[in-house]
């Protein structure tokens, strides 16, 4: 059976070896020999273009935001901010910062010990709380957080030593114990000693501070004591935790029997330095006094009618600085202070006297003793 459904294929084939040299030897009626078919073309394919060798377009990458600096109505870092958030928790550069650079809360403490190299977040990063306790450690490079090597927990457990603070900016803070333990190794990370970072004060800072003086108190001299009271202008430079500061302005003494009434113009040049570090500081004041004084004799007597003369001396004091508006951003100062000094007189005229009654004659402006109360209102002005 299979023989037979071979036979015809094998026919066909032996058909076609015996028809093609007769067909060979045939010739056409112009006396040439017929060629042989030409054989099928094989169907063209287009080409394919190939993705790989086609170069892809460059990306463009965006510049990253800046970042910002915060700081405390001292003067001192409070944070640096990306977008409104700490740099931490956002990818910003910082100009072209590079090294250590310490942020701090209201109170002082060291809030943010953060590494940079290029203006970006690149090395060990730790945050404490206002106690000192470590609440946070990542690792940058580059800016962005990368996965912690092998070590202790980043979040201090309850009982815990402290991990040693960094040392503080100012030089009157202490060193770290000996024997607190060290933080974790961590791949090492060059950096520069010092930070380039921006001016202490951003923009938007006070440039100065200018405001009125109300003052109360007491002078005592030789003859008697009396009520001291007036009002001056204050000017005071930005300068963070020292203020200098330079006031004028217009004083009288208050006596019922005109005797001892005189109008006076102080002029102090001082500073005050800042005791606490605190939204709400405590302070010291000292200050050099000028003090211009003119005194009306009383009654109508021939000769002089008014003594004028000039006295120098100084006052020193104890006193608090209080915030005017906002936490985050406030718009000045208000000062209450206690001060105590004295002037002499320096002018060199001869001095008139008073009479007294079953004593020698007194001068009437001589040497005094001072006891003043302050109430300072001071407004940021600039920035």
């Amino acid at each position: 059976m299979g023989s037979r459904s071979c036979l015809p294929a094998a026919c066909t084939l032996v058909t076609a070896c015996v028809a093609w040299p007769l067909v060979s030897a045939a010739q056409l009626p112009d006396g040439s020999a017929a060629s042989p078919p030409a054989p099928l073309a094989a169907p063209v394919t287009p080409a394919t273009p190939n993705s790989a060798t086609v170069p892809a377009a460059p990306a463009v990458e965006a510049p990253a935001p800046e970042a910002q600096p915060q700081l405390h109505e001292n003067g001192r870092l409070a944070a640096i901010l990306c977008l409104g958030v700490p740099l931490r928790e956002q990818r910003c550069r910082f100009g072209s910062a590079s090294g250590l650079v310490l942020t701090y809360h209201a109170s002082g403490s060291v809030a943010e010990v953060l590494q940079f190299r290029d203006g970006w977040l690149d090395g060990l990063i730790e945050a404490y709380d206002a106690g000192g306790h470590l609440v946070d450690r990542t690792l940058y490079r580059g800016g962005a957080p990368q996965p912690m090597p092998s070590g202790p927990t980043s979040v201090q457990a309850p009982g815990e030593t402290s991990l040693p603070l960094p040392p503080m900016v100012s030089s009157g803070d202490a060193p770290p114990p000996e024997n607190a333990p060290t933080a974790p190794a961590v791949p090492p990370a060059p950096m520069a000693v010092a930070a380039d970072v921006p001016a202490p004060r951003p923009p938007g800072g006070p440039l100065f501070g200018l405001g009125l003086r109300a003052l109360v108190g007491m002078v005592t001299s030789d003859v008697a004591s009396t009520a001291y009271t007036g009002a001056q202008v204050v000017f005071s430079p930005y300068q963070a935790g020292i203020l200098p500061e330079f006031a004028v302005g217009i004083a009288t003494t208050l006596d019922s029997t005109g005797l001892l009434r005189r109008l006076d113009v102080p002029m102090s040049l001082g500073y005050i330095w800042n005791l606490t570090r605190s939204p709400s500081p405590l302070y010291l004041t000292a200050t050099f006094d000028v003090i211009y004084a003119r005194r009306d004799i009383a009654g109508s007597v021939p000769g002089l009618t008014a003594e004028e003369a000039w006295m120098m001396g100084g006052h020193g004091g104890l006193g608090i600085s209080l915030p005017l508006g906002g936490r985050e951003r406030s718009w000045g100062r208000m000062l209450l202070d206690m001060r105590l000094g004295g002037t002499g007189r320096v002018d060199g005229n001869p001095p008139l006297r008073i009479p007294r009654d079953g004593a020698e004659p007194a001068i009437a402006m001589a040497s005094q003793f001072r006891l003043l109360f302050t109430l300072t209102t001071l407004f940021s002005i600039g920035g």
